[in-house]
Order: structure tokens, then C-alpha cells, then sequence
């Protein structure tokens, strides 16, 4: 799972002698006449994501709750749970209705420079292809690509068309993040065929010398949980920032006033013997009533 190089942009000496010498601003070069850069078009914002609706259908490219009734219609179920269960990864495997569903994990940025302004890098779409015979008559047609696993059904930005371009990451470590999105959604022939992690993304123009922003939501399928996921998982994980911010605790501990104390300890030297027993000190807690039914008489 060693996150592979980044593609680098090809050296001059490939380059045609032409193409070669205009750069270089010898022979040919007065024949060449400066192109302007295209004007970046201003950002237009995409949803990659839907906190209140974390389930995306894929085939439909609609979001969801994985409880509203048509989706567990799709699946053929009144279980609001059952997505978690092991009948949602065999109807997976097997290329049922199950198959379309994917859970939102997270989403992160990446800005970016190199790209040109002109190109969308979006991922190559075109009719569902059917599902081989060998995955039975019911399965449903693949809505992703059969070589970069990336989702087809709806107009999305391709992380392996950025990174064939060469585009640079501001940040070194958001190299090996690419590198692993696009690792982890290849189908793998061991694994199932199918791809574990998907991702929508959208590309937000920067003006002019600022970088474009790639804004990434992360996608799991059922069957990622049939797998440990790979180093790669880790990678990812460890850039997502969270669905939604930490709920508040339903309830708190109890309280208690201390009853234990001691003297002394804190005025002595940090490494010291007595410090550090004050330090490590538990201040204790009040009397638990004895359990019943308990022969032995519980002591302090």
C-alpha cells in the first residue's frame, strides 16, 4: 500500500526540436506568437457533500437518509439498520441495489496550482455498462469507471485526470492524500471488483495567481467495512475534517466533593519523591452503599 510516486511533467529533451527551440528562444522562436493565458472562469459552487443527508445513491446521484422509506424500499427491508448488517454487504458482492449506496466520511481541500484554466478535469461519462454474467442475473450495471473506479453518473472533478496533469499540492503531505484516493477507488479483482471508496469532487477557481481549491467529499462503500482498509485508509482518515461537530454528552458523570487530603508535597522540588506523590494523589470519592447479597463485607 506504499502511496505511488506523483506523475512529473515530461523533461524538454522529450519535447520536439521545435517546441524545444521556442523555448529556448532560438531558431523558430520569432515564428512563435505569445498566447495569452486564458481567464480562469469564477468558482461555481458544487455540493460534494450533505451532512443532513449523508447516504448518496450513485446510480441516481441524489442524497439521502439511509432510513427514508425509498431507500429501504431499494433495498427491500424495513430495517433502519440495515445497511450496518451483514445482508447489506452480501447484496453488495453481489451487485444488488446495495451496491449503489455510499456513506459520506468526511471532506477535505486541497489547493492546487499547475492546472490549466481552460480544462475541467472532469470524469468521463457515458452510458452504465452491465454487469457480467458471472454476478448474476439481477445485478445491477457499474456507474463507475472499470479502470479508476470513479463515479460516472454525475458530473464530477476526476483526482487520477488532476494528478495525470501534474498538478502540485501547496501542501506535501495532500500528494500522498491524492495518491491514496485515487489507490483505494480502483476496483481490485480481489476485491469484489468493485470500488471501496468514492469520491465528489469540485474544483473552485482561484483569481488570478491564487491556487484553485479542490473541495473532496469522501465516500465509503459497504464493503470497505469487509476490509482493514489498507494504509491508505489511514492517510485519508487523518485529513478528513468531521460530518458534523461532536454532539454534547447526553448526560455528565456525577460530581463529588473530595474527602481525602494531605499536607505538605507541593512546596518541594517537581522531581522530587513528595511532589510527585501529591501529584499522582486520587482524591477520592464518597462511600458506596454495600451491594446486596453480598456475604463478605466490602472495606474502605
Amino acid at each position: 500500500d506504499r502511496p505511488r510516486p506523483h506523475p512529473r511533467l515530461p523533461h524538454r529533451a522529450l519535447m520536439p526540436a521545435k517546441k524545444r527551440a521556442a523555448l529556448a528562444g532560438g531558431p523558430g522562436a520569432a515564428k512563435r506568437q505569445r498566447k495569452e493565458p486564458a481567464a480562469k472562469k469564477p468558482a461555481k459552487l458544487v455540493v460534494v457533500a450533505d451532512p443532513n443527508n449523508p447516504t448518496f445513491n450513485a446510480r441516481a446521484g441524489t442524497f439521502h437518509s439511509i432510513s427514508e422509506p425509498g431507500i429501504l424500499r431499494l433495498a427491500g427491508t424495513s430495517r433502519t439498520d440495515w445497511w450496518s448488517g451483514k445482508g447489506a454487504a452480501s447484496a453488495a458482492a453481489a451487485r444488488l441495489p446495495a451496491v449503489d449506496l455510499v456513506r459520506l466520511a468526511g471532506t477535505l481541500e486541497i489547493p492546487l496550482t499547475g492546472l490549466s484554466p481552460s480544462r475541467p478535469y472532469l470524469t468521463s461519462r457515458g452510458p452504465l455498462r452491465a454487469a457480467h454474467s458471472k454476478w448474476g442475473a439481477d445485478a445491477q450495471a457499474e456507474w463507475w469507471h472499470r479502470k479508476t473506479g470513479e463515479i460516472q453518473s454525475v458530473p464530477t472533478v476526476s483526482i487520477a485526470a488532476i494528478i495525470a496533469a501534474g498538478a502540485a499540492p501547496e501542501k506535501e503531505e495532500d500528494i500522498a492524500v491524492l495518491d491514496a484516493l485515487e489507490h483505494l477507488a480502483e476496483p481490485a479483482d480481489d476485491l469484489w471488483q468493485t470500488p471501496l471508496v468514492n469520491t465528489l469532487c469540485a474544483l473552485d477557481r482561484g483569481a488570478a495567481d491564487a491556487p484553485d481549491l479542490l473541495r473532496v467529499g469522501v465516500y465509503l462503500s459497504r464493503l470497505y467495512f469487509e476490509t482493514n482498509g489498507g494504509a491508505g485508509s489511514k492517510i485519508v482518515m487523518d485529513r478528513l475534517a468531521p460530518v458534523l461537530p461532536p454532539t454534547r454528552l447526553l448526560s455528565r458523570l456525577p460530581a463529588y466533593d473530595s474527602v481525602f487530603f494531605s499536607t505538605g508535597g507541593g512546596d518541594h522540588s517537581p522531581f522530587s519523591p513528595e511532589h510527585l506523590l501529591k501529584a499522582a494523589e486520587h482524591a477520592g470519592y464518597r462511600e458506596a452503599a454495600q451491594p446486596p447479597g453480598l456475604a463478605l463485607r466490602m472495606l474502605r
